[in-house]
């Protein structure tokens, strides 16, 4: 044992890898408050979050327990190997990019695509949406008035030979990065939505989506762009034009302004209170950006997007949205049932959860779900995909929340029930529990000057697999005050974990 201390200061080894096993704070590293955390969550001192559970469970039971806490500690000291990088939250990604924002509808669109950490079971469906009739209902203070027809059309799927289909099928399998050049399936005039998405073959779950929008016309026109329409003070708006000059042969110009809640306005893109053209010149193809900041005064704004021609005033094409400020939370509370209507939660389960993802900010919340299904949450103003994971005794379920849930700035508090669709997998089973463990016979004081420990010192060996989280918690409080009797209050000592 003296040749792997090797002199060095004890529990101070900080083999650094990302997501490995037994990292179980996250910080890319093995240590003694891995350890420590593990053993909280054993004695049930502390509550484990899924990830924690994930990334310190070595003894792969779904569980921490006592025995997790001395295999981290024996990584540490060298006494066992660094376990293999575990393959945790590895979350497939999707980045779509078009050539071109604007093209005549008699134009070839043209894109490509990059794609991270996907499973070979994934597949690749590149989907196109054509312009529509309406646009999407939203309370009047944040209609959204594009100046085109909107994205709300039939939907097409992209075929492996260019064409387009109204069937979903997918376009590759496995789904690798790449690029495709396809014409447009009519010469609809408007915005088209393209969008590519990663699906599980076997269940067609969604595992990763990227879409992108463009404006297909041969006349002048305006297509205004806004990022969100319900934000936080901190939250960044950023709002965009695209002019498409089709083929007009005069000057025009492009009028902005935001009306603030107080009913000023001013000049976009730069705020000023006197009006200044966007845009002033010939007419073609551009994107202008209007807006890119976070607004400090809570309440309802709006955009206002005008082109004309230059001389003789004559409106080319128009625009508006509206957004809202606020900070106000909203309290969401739910049940939880499973696909026989029963409250998900209870009985023996390895973790309970319901997920949210800010849309708009892609940060993620969790709520405990209790034992009688129930869970509680608040959240900022927003739009959110809410889910629920639970692994029990008859599987994994999984609910979500089939639209956007709105948490809307008027801070009523809101309701959500979900149900989950039939446990897939094999349920699960809490660890046996192991036999108890005896106390160790006192160890007579011993010093050696080669063997690098504190003079005087004790060596105290013993071993352990698992305990129930009563019977550790007891031991580990009767191991210090033996300790502190046998080698007294003066003597340093060292624990070697076998």
């Amino acid at each position: 044992m003296t040749g792997l201390l090797a002199c060095g200061p004890f529990l101070s080894a900080s083999p650094a890898w990302s997501g490995a096993n037994g990292d179980a704070d996250g910080n890319a590293k093995v240590e003694v408050p891995d350890a420590v955390l593990v053993l909280r969550s054993a004695v049930k001192l502390h509550a484990p979050t899924l990830y924690e559970i994930l990334r310190g469970d070595l003894s792969d039971n779904a569980d921490l327990d006592v025995a997790d806490a001395i295999g981290i500690l024996q990584v540490v000291v060298g006494m066992k190997p660094a376990p293999s990088p575990a393959p945790l939250l590895s979350f497939p990604k999707i980045r779509l990019k078009l050539a071109d924002s604007i093209l005549s509808p008699q134009e070839k669109l043209s894109f490509n695509w990059e794609v991270e950490d996907a499973d070979p079971s994934l597949e690749l469906q590149v989907l196109l949406q054509e312009p529509g009739t309406a646009v999407s209902a939203l309370p009047p203070n944040r209609s959204l008035i594009p100046g085109v027809r909107p994205a709300t059309g039939v939907v097409h799927s992209l075929k492996a030979d260019q064409s387009w289909d109204s069937a979903p099928a997918p376009y590759l399998k496995p789904a690798v990065a790449g690029s495709a050049e396809a014409a447009l399936p009519n010469a609809s005039v408007g915005e088209w939505r393209v969008s590519a998405v990663l699906k599980e073959t076997a269940t067609g779950r969604v595992a990763a989506l990227d879409s992108a929008t463009l404006l297909a016309t041969d006349k002048p026109g305006v297509k205004l762009s806004l990022n969100r329409s319900l934000a936080n003070t901190g939250d960044p708006l950023r709002a965009s034009v695209s002019l498409a000059g089709g083929a007009h042969p005069n000057l025009v110009a492009l009028m902005s302004w935001l009306v603030t809640p107080d009913g000023r306005q001013v000049s976009l893109p730069g705020l000023s209170p006197e009006f200044q053209p966007a845009y002033e010149g010939p007419a073609s193809d551009a994107e202008i950006k209007l807006l890119d900041r976070e607004f400090g005064e809570p309440g309802s704004y709006r955009i206002n997007v005008r082109l004309m021609e230059r001389e003789t005033g004559k409106l080319l094409g128009w625009a508006e949205a509206g957004f809202q400020v606020c900070d106000t939370p909203v309290a969401v509370t739910g049940v939880v049932k499973g696909a026989d209507g029963q409250p998900l939660g209870g009985g023996t389960l390895a973790y309970a959860t319901v997920e949210v993802v800010d849309l708009d900010d892609l940060q993620m919340q969790t709520a405990p779900i209790k034992a009688d299904g129930t869970y509680t949450l608040s959240l900022p103003p927003g739009r959110y995909a809410v889910t629920a994971s639970i692994w029990d005794s008859k599987g994994r379920h999984r609910a979500e929340h089939p639209g956007i849930f709105t948490a809307a700035c008027e801070g009523t508090a809101k309701t959500l029930d979900l149900t989950a669709a039939a446990p897939t997998g094999e349920g699960w089973t809490p660890p046996a529990a192991p036999s108890p463990m005896k106390k160790p016979a006192p160890i007579p004081l011993q010093s050696s000057p080669a063997d690098c420990l504190p003079k005087p010192g004790v060596f105290i060996s013993y071993k352990n697999n698992a305990l129930p989280p009563n019977q550790a918690k007891a031991y580990l409080g009767d191991f210090a005050s033996f300790i502190r009797r046998s080698a007294g209050p003066d003597v340093s000592f060292l624990s070697i974990l076998e």
